[in-house]
């Protein structure tokens, strides 16, 4: 839910142009935080009550939240679609036809939303499907959200870092360097691009290219879990067990009671426990091959980048 959460802020961006809607989006986000299957009741209401896409996108997060990503990618993508149309179908300045109701009054003309919008609701959709696990309709999905109308280079980033993550899971690591190397393009240097496309070098035994987006992302930003995993992973696969120990210990202290800190603390007891094995053994005869740390295989963290977890929106 995290990269969900960090598109709320377009999103809202472009509810808060329909003053009828805006407070209310604003609880229901709220209440998704805080409350999800409440926020998912009085979401419900709200649309039946002429609440539109605001109120459905909020039933949509909802279900995220709990944790029921296939429908609330479902919802998504019809949302996302629907929007889209709704910014096609925005009338030339000056044009728009004036319908009469059956009172003879003139009709309301119908809200209409950016197109840029209908962009991160297909990206939301895209990462629905990722934490659903089905990879292969995040890819598609995702595809479809590069080619929409109104997209910008920085959503375009954002959309191939996520598209590069589910090719790393559907087997493509090289499909996901190339969509990593576009997004760096469009989007300028980006942290979590780096970590990603280090991890997939790595993955791809590419140690000297891995190393050069480690450092590139923690430079950006010191305190990237996912870096700091990557370059203890990459340590790991070079028999610089110390090393690793220190960034899985750096890990846990700044993700404490995450998925990835208990993927570092998996880790660090393995190497301490093989560390401790090798020092009860008796001496051998000093040759090259003697002094050689055979590490055991990386744990969690030491995998192609996962998608990100999902903390409660």
């Amino acid at each position: 839910m995290r990269k969900i959460l960090a598109l709320l802020g377009a999103a809202a961006a472009g509810f808060a142009s329909f003053p009828a809607a805006a407070n209310n989006y604003s609880e229901c986000m709220k209440l998704v935080d805080m409350a999800p299957k409440r926020a998912y009741e009085l979401a419900t209401q709200w649309r039946d009550y002429s609440g539109g896409i605001p109120a459905e996108h909020c039933m949509a997060l909802s279900l995220f939240a709990q944790a029921q990503y296939e429908k609330a990618a479902v919802m998504l993508e019809d949302l996302a679609s629907r929007a889209q149309q709704q910014a096609k179908a925005r009338p030339a300045q000056g044009a728009a036809e004036v319908k009469l109701g059956k009172d003879g009054k003139p009709e309301p003309e119908p809200e209409v939303l950016p197109p840029g919008l209908a962009v991160d609701l297909q990206a939301q959709a895209g990462n629905a499907w990722l934490m659903a696990e089905n990879n292969e309709k995040a890819f598609r999905v995702l595809s479809e959200a590069l080619g929409m109308s109104g997209i910008d280079d920085d959503q375009a980033a954002e959309i191939l870092i996520d598209r590069a993550r589910a090719q790393v899971e559907m087997g493509n690591l090289e499909g996901a360097v190339k969509d990593l190397d576009v997004a760096l393009q469009r989007g300028g240097p980006r942290s979590t691009a780096y970590s990603f496309r280090a991890a997939a070098h790595r993955a791809l035994g590419h140690f000297e290219s891995a190393r050069a987006d480690i450092d590139k992302a923690l430079m950006l930003d010191g305190e990237n879990v996912d870096a700091l995993l990557e370059r203890a992973n990459l340590n790991y696969a070079i028999g610089n067990g110390d090393a690793a120990v220190m960034d899985w210990i750096q890990v846990m202290k700044l993700a404490p009671d995450t998925p990835s800190a208990k993927a570092a603390a998996d880790s660090v007891n393995k190497v301490r426990a093989m560390q401790a094995e090798e020092a009860a053994q008796p001496a051998k005869p000093s040759t090259p091959a003697a002094h050689r740390v055979e590490l055991p295989k990386p744990a969690a963290p030491a995998e192609a980048p996962q998608p990100a977890p999902a903390p409660a929106p």
